[in-house]
């Protein structure tokens, strides 16, 4: 059997998981502090006082990039101000970067012309020195890379810049076999034998909560997992949970007030916390010491965290009930699902219960070991079989919080045909402001852009009239459906229809979504 690496790409953290020839689980790591770690953080930090220094020379700094490799990156960088969350010391004020799969998903960092042709290129080098230790870890086993099958998961809004990104950083560094997973695809494998049913996977990710019902449905020996529908609850992620420990923290005198200024603080030590590195409080005026499990059960009691959870199920009702969710098995994921008070503030806001089968993961590693699960059980009989059969839309973000939906997978063309699908939408405007917005095409089961996919993303001008009346967009889609049915690829133009130019007026772009990646 070949081997294979499984790499959750988390919000903040990921982790890397091997499974062996002979079946061995064996956890990625590095050493962080003389400790070793199973938990790699994602992030960049930077530090702007060595730019702030008087002899500090950008043409320098150019030169220090040229020069570096994935693997000296922060080393040479550090007197530019580019830090990793557990470099001793950093400032404290020093900024987190958004992480590179997060910039090469956002529409509009792709359709920024002044850094669209230099992204890719900056996006796939900081990912695989974000990477690095995991490549290294890996390097020290008696594996051949050129042998060894890549897992990658990623959360279902991940666009489709990054994935091209991490296909790119995998085979640089050897790996013919790569395949992309939703993290709820993923994370549903943990229920394989107990198939078939439907699930709720909550999603704690960035700055949202993100919620899917997923079946999974057994046809003889082959297990398929689905998408049925997702719903994105914005603000109700990560840091909206880290401030509502802060007051927490305060309001029991635990910590002083006001407590938004030391955040950035409480993230630094929960994280360290969370994956057993560096958990020390550093607060203003205050002196330091170690967050722990016991001081959060202590803050979030259960007066407390019963009142949370009653503000959360008002908040949550019409999203559970669009995807009748409620009582159904429940998996979280998410850092911020390992700290206790709240993980049961979560199942109590949904009214369920986490699977024996779930429980048993640690949350940090669970789509790791879920998909190690599922590659184990067809190992038993070759006859076994896992698919993901395509599911969710093709959207168009209305910018107006909606992700309108173009043409469901059902209505794809067939394998290896094509088709055409033209849509036609009223838009209105100032005619005394002339800027270009966003043609956004997006892939997903998400109604709220944010939990969908970014295929495409271009800049459209119009000129309105002096009038303001009402015009038409028009958006067409030249589809092609693959020989084997697993990728989608076409063309989507926009092209204004009415009198408000007087010569036609349309931009183009090409774009492609893979979709339904076969495990096995």
């Amino acid at each position: 059997m070949r081997p294979q690496l499984i790499v959750d790409f988390g919000d903040r953290i990921f982790c890397g998981l091997i499974v062996t020839p002979e079946g061995d689980l064996v956890p990625c790591s590095q050493e962080i502090h003389g400790v070793s770690s199973r938990y790699l953080s994602s992030e960049i930090l930077f530090d702007p006082r060595p730019s702030e220094q008087p002899d500090f020379l950008w043409d320098d700094a150019a030169e220090v990039l040229a020069n570096a490799t994935p693997a000296t990156l922060f080393q040479r960088t550090r007197r530019l101000g580019l830090r990793r969350p557990w470099d001793l010391q950093p400032s404290q004020g020093a900024l987190r970067l958004s992480s590179p799969l997060a910039v090469l998903s956002s529409p509009k960092a792709v359709a920024d012309p002044a850094i669209q042709e230099v992204l890719p290129g900056v996006g796939v080098f900081l990912l695989e020195a974000v990477l690095d230790p995991l490549f290294s870890f890996f390097s020290k086993g008696n594996f051949v890379v050129k042998e060894t099958d890549a897992i990658l998961v990623v959360p279902a809004h991940t666009g489709r810049l990054a994935h091209l990104a991490l296909h790119k950083v995998f085979r640089r560094r050897g790996f013919r076999r790569v395949t992309l997973l939703a993290r709820e695809i993923a994370a549903s494998l943990a229920l394989l034998q107990e198939a078939p049913l439907e699930c709720l996977v909550w999603d704690v990710s960035g700055n949202d909560l993100h919620l899917h019902r997923v079946a999974l449905t057994r046809t003889g020996t082959s297990l398929q997992i689905r998408t049925q529908a997702a719903r994105t609850a914005p603000g109700l992620g990560w840091t909206y949970w880290i401030q509502q420990i802060a007051a927490a923290l305060a309001s029991k005198g635990r910590a002083p007030e006001p407590w938004r200024p030391w955040v950035p603080a409480l993230e630094k030590a929960l994280k360290g916390l969370l994956t057993g590195s560096l958990d020390v409080l550093e607060l203003p005026g205050a002196s330091p010491f170690r967050l722990s499990h016991n001081l959060i059960q202590e803050v979030l009691d259960d007066e407390h965290c019963e009142l949370l959870a009653e503000d959360l199920r008002v908040r949550l009702e019409p999203q559970l009930t669009a995807l009748d969710a409620w009582g159904r098995p429940v998996i979280q994921l998410g850092a911020i699902c390992s700290v206790d008070p709240l993980r049961r503030l979560f199942l109590s806001a949904v009214a369920a219960e986490e699977p024996l089968s779930v429980l048993q993961r640690p949350i940090l590693e669970r789509t790791t070991r879920s998909v190690a699960t599922g590659l184990l059980w067809t190992r038993k009989d070759p006859s076994r079989r896992l698919a993901t059969p395509p599911s969710g839309s093709l959207r168009l973000n209305s910018l107006h919080g909606e992700a309108l939906e173009l043409l469901p997978a059902s209505q794809l063309p067939g394998p290896g045909e094509e088709s055409v699908l033209r849509h036609r939408f009223h838009f209105t405007g100032n005619p005394n402001e002339r800027s270009p917005f966003l043609v956004n095409l997006l892939w997903g089961s998400d109604p709220s852009p944010h939990g969908n996919a970014s295929l495409c993303a271009f800049p459209f001008e119009v000129d309105l009239p002096a009038n303001g009346e009402r015009h038409a967009i028009g958006i067409t889609a030249h589809l092609r459906l693959s020989n084997n049915g697993r990728q989608l690829t076409g063309t989507v133009r926009a092209d204004l229809e009415g009198e408000a130019t007087a010569g036609p007026l349309w931009a183009r772009k090409a774009f492609a979504v893979d979709l339904a990646p076969f495990i096995k």
